[in-house]
């Protein structure tokens, strides 16, 4: 198994095996998934700045609109595949901050 997915693994079953989650906490989320997936989609569009691409689009602004989706649906399918973690620790800081946790 992956090691980013077991990770990702040991912290739902963690949050699986808490009390029903109430409506901030379900908020707190998908903010936090949100915030995951704004962060992906920056990463994804400076690495995908460097790709050369050949043929019939090559460098045309259609093709550019098209990158700019296809990099946010890649960052989305990330994000609903267990990302790599950002989402967890976001959302264990949001909602530690909810229940009155200070660290």
């Amino acid at each position: 198994m992956d090691p980013i997915a077991r990770v990702g693994g040991a912290v739902r079953s963690q949050a699986a095996s808490q009390s029903a989650p109430t409506p901030e906490m379900q908020k707190a989320r998908r903010v936090s998934r949100e915030f995951e997936e704004v962060m992906l989609t920056h990463s994804f569009e400076t690495m995908m700045k460097g790709v050369k691409t050949p043929g019939l689009a090559g460098g045309s602004s259609a093709e550019g609109m098209w990158r700019s989706f296809m990099v946010q649906e890649m960052a989305k399918d990330a994000v609903r595949a267990g990302g790599i973690g950002v989402a967890d620790q976001v959302y264990r800081e949001m909602t530690g901050q909810m229940n009155g946790v200070r660290k």
